[in-house]
């Protein structure tokens, strides 16, 4: 339990580190990492402890024998930080998500073609186009609880988390490798995202008719007897649009604000151009549930009124 306060409260001090830009809190960051480090190195395997141990403290003697000080060993410490956060808060993003109703939407959706392997490959490669920028690896985890219950065949998801998520990584400017690129070629977002774009829906649709060829000649039906899924409700069609709108609202938000404040100039910040926006992201989604339940508590008060 001390272990995920631990990581936790270094994600969070990250967060802060990387809009205030303090030294301290750069030292600071550096020593919650150090101790996070080290409670989690307690509960791994005999090998990646060693190895782990052997890197940590061979990097800290390289920086040292450079005379490079405390300054460089805590850029060192801190230097992946933003991808480990990235993976620890992400996946939290599935929590205001669930409670506003908006994966169960999409599951009333998928659950239609549980039994057609190429729609239900379909629907789970759009799901991740579109989910995959905002959310990035994150995406992947949010879909597999999303459908677990499912019991779809594994050849099925497996291929679907690839194709769909590849997507992302052709173009989206929140992906780290993607956000280097362009840093080191010195081409703008702007003019990267068209170009990116196409590539990406090509790469989606070329995907789905590979697929669709191959499935032919398979047996990847789910593990549930047939049955008649329940057709999607008017409020599910309306969650699925707002979803729809409320992630390209967010995707013109942050690159205008990045236009604007220019974030993400360095190198260093890179890797972090996934978190704001996942950040946003949960804003969002939980205005959304605030003001649901809201809407539930004045519709139930009401009742009881008359």
């Amino acid at each position: 339990m001390m272990k995920s306060y631990f990581i936790l409260s270094m994600c969070f001090l990250f967060l802060v580190q990387y809009f205030v830009h303090s030294a301290w809190l750069q030292y600071a960051l550096a020593l919650a990492a150090t101790i996070a480090f080290g409670a989690s190195i307690a509960w791994a395997k005999p090998i990646p402890r060693l190895f782990s141990i052997l890197m940590f403290a061979a990097g800290a003697i390289l920086t040292y024998s450079k005379g490079q000080g405390m300054q460089a060993l805590a850029q060192g410490v801190t230097t992946n930080l933003p991808l480990l956060t990235l993976l620890v808060l992400v996946p939290l993003l599935s929590i205001p998500l669930k409670l506003g109703g908006f994966l169960d939407s999409i599951l009333a959706y998928l659950q239609r073609y549980k039994h057609q392997p190429r729609k239900m490959f379909a629907g789970m490669t759009a799901v991740l186009f579109f989910l995959g920028p905002i959310l990035n690896i994150g995406s992947i985890r949010i879909m597999d609880e999303l459908i677990k219950d499912l019991r779809l065949n594994s050849t099925l998801l497996s291929k679907a988390y690839l194709v769909g998520f590849s997507t992302t990584i052709l173009w989206s400017p929140y992906y780290a490798a993607v956000g280097l690129t362009l840093l080191y070629l010195h081409v703008a977002v702007t003019d990267y995202m068209l170009y990116g774009f196409g590539i990406a829906v090509l790469f989606l649709v070329v995907g789905n008719v590979l697929f669709g060829i191959w499935s032919g000649r398979q047996q990847l039906h789910s593990e549930e007897a047939p049955g008649e899924a329940a057709p999607p409700t008017p409020k599910d069609r309306t969650k699925v649009r707002l979803l729809a709108w409320m992630l390209v609202a967010l995707m013109g938000i942050i690159i205008a604000a990045e236009s604007i404040t220019h974030w993400f100039d360095s190198r260093s910040c890179q890797p972090a151009r996934a978190i704001v926006p996942a950040l946003l992201g949960s804003l969002l989604t939980s205005m959304d549930c605030a003001s649901a339940a809201g809407r539930r508590l004045s519709g139930k008060s009401r009742t009881r009124h008359e």
